[in-house]
């Protein structure tokens, strides 16, 4: 709302009009005024259009139509001291909300909610008009000859009832602007603290963030545990080639060249190479892919070795030379002791057998070890063990047949190369 000089111009002539109307008729004209902010009763509003000289436009449903629910709104643009006047709009009709711009003054027949206009300036800076002047000699006589205002007689008291109005409102204008202000000032303080709100939460999520790709980061990171300063390694660290370690976790059966110097000089190149490298291969655990995981492993560690040799192409100095550290890798695998203790004796045997006296026996026993020991794991998996230390001398029998056998055909070779 603007209340200004303009406005009171605009009152001026709406003061002027009554005079007119009084000249014209009797002097005793019952003007009906609607008053901004009044619940008015519907016979009231109906008799202010009938007395209004003002430019009316009729909206909703029509005046004559009777509806206890319906509700009579009479919005207007001018406003003079509390009462309203000039271009008005005036609905009849159910609940709703009003398109209503430039409203300064309102009246109804129920309660009309309106978003309050905001002040632009400071009432208290604003002086009392003098209404003694003549510029207001039509308010005054607007209000000496208003049959509502019977105790008014003469110019004085009118200029006094104008002063006493336009005090009444600056005084009502002066609550609102204070309010206002302290309402911009508490909307301000709001809109700080939701800033500063959000800047928090800002800050919470971006180290949350960081905090969580930190954590992603460790999770790819080698652990880091605590160590006993001064306390050195028990034993050697055992270094095998990555796919026996990988087999012997499992309890599977490993070939004995795994064990050998050059597997895990071959270990060793490989796991440097991994560390140049992003490689890796999807790998079956358990071979049967309806009932096993798929891992994701480096290709350059957990896959066989192209260059393994089978157990019974090893010499019987690279079974001597195995042995020892597979032994030591059987721990891997969690094995009781008894069984670890099973497969010693069975290379001990071995060792004391008097097939290595005799010709041909050094590779009857290479035979021997290579058929037992994956005979005895694919037992095992059948959940049929037995105790490998005992001699079988059915398959040691076999073993020599075909050690016989391959002298018998370097024999012949020989003969006929001859």
């Amino acid at each position: 709302m603007h209340f200004n000089f303009l406005m009171l111009t605009s009152a001026i002539f709406t003061a002027i009009s009554f005079v007119e109307r009084a000249k014209a008729g009797t002097g005793h004209i019952p003007f009906i005024q609607l008053r901004d902010g009044e619940i008015a009763t519907k016979e009231t509003i109906l008799k202010w259009i009938s007395t209004t000289d003002g430019n009316l436009t009729f909206i909703g449903d029509p005046i004559t139509k009777r509806n206890i629910e319906s509700t009579m709104v009479m919005y207007c643009s001018i406003r003079t001291v509390d009462v309203c006047g000039g271009p008005c709009t005036v609905y009849n009709g159910g609940a709703t909300c009003l398109n209503a711009p430039n409203t300064n003054c309102l009246s109804a027949t129920n309660n009309a909610g309106r978003m309050a206009n905001r002040l632009e300036f400071d009432p208290a800076l604003m002086p009392c008009p003098d209404f003694t002047e003549e510029f207001y000699a039509a308010f005054r006589n607007s209000l000496i000859i208003d049959p509502n205002h019977a105790g008014i007689t003469n110019d004085q008291e009118a200029a006094k009832h104008l002063k006493e109005q336009w005090e009444v409102v600056n005084t009502r204008l002066r609550g609102q602007y204070q309010a206002q202000v302290l309402g911009n000032q508490e909307e301000a303080n709001q809109r700080r603290e939701e800033a500063e709100e959000v800047q928090k939460q800002k800050e919470t999520e971006d180290r949350e963030r960081i905090l969580e790709r930190a954590r992603e980061v460790e999770k790819k990171r080698i652990p880091v545990y605590s160590f006993v300063a001064g306390q050195g390694a028990h034993r050697k660290p055992l270094r095998i080639h990555p796919y026996a370690e990988k087999l012997m976790s499992a309890r599977k059966y490993v070939p004995l060249w795994y064990f050998l110097p050059d597997a895990a000089l071959e270990a060793e190149e490989r796991a440097r190479e991994v560390l140049d490298t992003n490689h890796y291969q999807i790998t079956n655990e358990g071979g049967n892919f309806s009932s096993s995981a798929l891992v994701l492993v480096g290709t350059h560690s957990i896959r066989a070795s192209p260059n393994a040799i089978p157990d019974t192409k090893l010499t019987w100095s690279q079974v001597i030379l195995t042995r020892g550290t597979y032994l030591k890798a059987l721990s891997l695998g969690a094995w009781p002791n008894g069984h670890i203790k099973m497969f010693a004796e069975f290379f001990a045997c071995m060792d004391t057998s008097e097939e290595l006296n005799a010709k041909g026996g050094v590779q009857a026993l290479v035979l021997y070890q290579a058929e037992m020991r994956m005979d005895w794991f694919k037992a095992n998996e059948r959940q049929k063990p037995y105790d490998l230390a005992v001699t079988n001398g059915e398959v040691l029998e076999d073993c020599w047949k075909v050690v016989w056998r391959e002298e018998f055909e370097k024999t012949l070779k020989g003969t006929h190369t001859n």
